[in-house]
Formats: structure tokens, sequence, C-alpha cells
């Protein structure tokens, strides 16, 4: 029972107001379990494929499966690579910027696959692995030698202890039961 603001009797719902509120109940309880069903039917499929990403340099990182691929995104040294560029550019905050930006624009690099074994990345590891992509930046010009022997040197220090990527049991392989029935005969030619 409910009281009107503006009198003092107290009334019942109506049946259409109940009716209302039973209804937006019932759609956000289906909408609800519709949307959670299909998080759940779909959120393993896309994660099996999905590669390990190092992130930063100095966090250990997941994996979910044996095989699963590594790969270091540019933003594991975007700080050592904007650093880099301050000495190789010294007082060119802009262009340390530009830099940093265009090398967080570049695809990750392949490090491998998970294995049984956990795998630790150094910081000068990662750096060596996302060499090419630091002297492919149009903004270092001729000094990509220059750029990726600071950052070399800034992550060796800087990401002691490196990532470290645990190992995942390899799957057994799963036996399949052979046929013991012979093939059917090869039709004889009618003459």
């Amino acid at each position: 029972m409910r009281r009107k603001p503006d009198s003092g009797p107290v009334t019942a719902p109506t049946n259409r107001s109940l009716r209302r509120a039973l209804g937006r109940a019932a759609a956000t309880s289906t909408a609800g379990a519709v949307l959670a069903v299909g998080g759940l039917v779909g959120g393993g499929v896309a994660a099996a494929s999905d590669p390990v990403v190092i992130g930063t340099c100095t966090e250990d990182v997941s994996s979910d499966s044996f095989g699963q691929r590594i790969v270091a995104a540019p933003n594991a040294l975007d700080a050592k690579v904007k650093q880099a560029a301050l000495l190789v550019f010294p007082f060119q905050f802009d262009r340390a910027e530009r830099i940093r930006q265009q090398f967080l624009e570049s695809a990750p690099v392949e490090l491998g696959t998970v294995t049984e074994q956990d795998r630790n990345f150094s910081g000068s590891r990662l750096a060596e692995a996302l060499a090419p992509r630091i002297a492919a930046i149009p903004e270092v010009g001729d000094n990509g030698d220059a750029m990726n022997f600071h950052v070399g040197n800034l992550a060796g220090l800087g990401c002691l202890g490196g990532v470290t990527v645990p190992g995942q049991q390899k799957p057994e392989p799963s036996e399949t039961p052979t046929s013991t029935e012979p093939p059917p005969p090869e039709p004889e030619p009618s003459t």
C-alpha cells in the first residue's frame, strides 16, 4: 500500500502500475541474463588465440596455454625511448615526444611462444627485439644506432628483473581410435 502525496487515505497500487513495474523487472532480468550468457559463451573462444602481450618491462604477465604467442608491445619501452631521444637530441622535448608517439604506433614484436618452462625477458632483450622499430621511426633519421644504444642501456638498468611469462603444461596428444574395418572394395567395371 502506498500513500498519495496530496491525500490522507492509503491507496492500493493499481493493476496498471503493478504490471508496469513487473514488466520492467522482467525485462531487466532477461536482458541481464542474455548478456551474461553471451559473455560466458564467447569469452573462452577469443582468449585461446590472443597472444601474451608484454606491455611493461617490470611486471610479470600471465599465459593461458602452451604454444600461445608472446609479443612485446611498444608501450613496454616507450618511456625509455623518450629518454633516449632526449639523450640523442638534447633539449628537443617536442621531438622526443613525437618519437615516443611514433614508436607507440608501431606494431608489436614477436618474441616466441609459451613453453613448459617459465620464460624471462630482460629489459635489454626487449630493447633488442624492438630495436628495428626504433630505428625505423622517421623522426629518428640517421640516429637509429645511437637511439638503440641508449634504449638498450636504459632498459638494462631500468627494467631490473625483466618480465616473466609462466610456462604451461604441454597438452597430451589425443588418441583417435583407428578403424579396424577394411575399406570398401572398389566396384568392378561392367562390360
